[in-house]
């Protein structure tokens, strides 16, 4: 699915990418302390933890089927 809210400079981004963390912007966002960030405020470091365990989801999603 393409982002709704921009692609953060990113070439042939995806909301999730699968397989391809650094083409999703969920997982920028989530690695991000500057606008837009996720979550977008009470935090002022990146939890490392959480962003390993999102990077390894994706990464572990099998590729969406081609569409009709």
């Amino acid at each position: 699915m393409a982002p709704q809210h921009g692609e953060l400079g990113i070439a042939g981004a995806l909301l999730i990418a699968p397989g391809v963390p650094s083409k999703s912007v969920l997982s920028q966002r989530i690695h991000s302390l500057s606008t837009p960030r996720m979550p977008p405020l009470a935090t002022a470091i990146v939890d490392t933890e959480g962003t390993t365990l999102v990077d390894g989801w994706i990464t572990s999603m099998p590729a969406c089927p081609a569409g009709p």
